[in-house]
């Protein structure tokens, strides 16, 4: 990224610095790819969810919800690894998931909460009350 390898214009722009972090960890320290992203309170930008959207069109028939819960949180862990960005991404992966089915976004929202509320670690669930005020 530095050198501007592989950009239009020769210099690299718009990259966080979460994942410019998590670019490092993988490529210069050779940590593991889900092990990458930074596990801070303050590292929750929206770099995981830039990825997310192809995740959904590959995941839209999945019913293991199982799966698709370690799927999502692997893609969020490579840049961002706090607890409350993976419940963002799976927030943001499960509405994707009903606008996909034919759910309005409304319904895919209200939805939300009953789909993953039983399916999540309690790591994960103590970030909800971060976001209850939107859904």
């Amino acid at each position: 990224m530095s050198a501007g390898k592989y950009t239009p214009s020769g210099r690299a722009f718009g990259v966080g610095k979460t994942c410019i972090v998590a670019v490092k960890n993988r490529f210069i320290n050779h940590i593991t790819p889900t092990e990458c992203g930074d596990a801070s309170e303050f590292a929750n930008g929206n770099g995981a969810l830039i990825r997310l959207a192809p995740l959904a069109l590959v995941l839209v028939t999945e019913a293991n919800q199982a799966q698709w819960l370690q799927l999502t949180r692997d893609y969020t862990t490579m840049t961002h690894r706090h607890p409350r960005a993976i419940l963002g991404s799976y927030f943001y992966l499960e509405i994707l998931h009903g606008l996909f089915n034919g759910e309005s976004l409304a319904s895919a929202i209200a939805n939300v909460t009953a789909i993953l509320k039983p399916a999540l670690t309690p790591d994960i669930l103590a970030e909800w009350p971060v976001y209850e005020p939107f859904l």
